[in-house]
């Protein structure tokens, strides 16, 4: 099942939202990452101007904890910036997979570009939370 052939739009059963357009480039990775086992919906958002920076793709975790099988992917081009959301079932259990896929995807449709993958920052301090929440919970057993 594919994503139609407009360059940079995106259509079918597996887009949601409003916004169908996608910068150049996340058009190519979007559609190739359509193919993969895990892909469930893509989200396009809107295409904001960028003054500065070099071109890149930023994966994080969707903030908010209604969408927490949400991946949010952050392509910046020269002159425009946009972000995509990617829901995944199961997102937590298959992470390493999905990262993997995308980093792949990326290298390979927008060769040079700098990727940078931040899901490990928000596993690394859940996972600091969860410890420290245990070592309070120690300390109030040992009074």
């Amino acid at each position: 099942m594919g994503f139609g052939h407009k360059k940079n739009h995106v259509s079918g059963d597996r887009v949601s939202g409003g916004h169908t357009t996608l910068i150049d480039g996340a058009d190519r990775v979007v559609k190739k990452l359509g193919n993969t086992s895990w892909f469930h919906l893509v989200q396009p958002g809107v295409i904001r101007n960028a003054r500065r920076g070099k071109a890149s793709v930023t994966i994080r975790f969707h903030i908010d904890e209604a969408h927490k099988e949400t991946l949010k992917l952050i392509f910046r081009r020269p002159g425009s910036a946009q972000n995509v959301y990617l829901h995944v079932p199961g997102l937590h259990e298959k992470l390493g997979e999905v990262v993997a896929d995308i980093t792949r995807v990326v290298g390979e449709k927008l060769r040079g570009i700098a990727i940078y993958d931040r899901t490990a920052e928000r596993i690394t301090e859940d996972v600091r939370g969860e410890r420290d929440g245990v070592m309070d919970g120690d300390d109030d057993l040992a009074k």
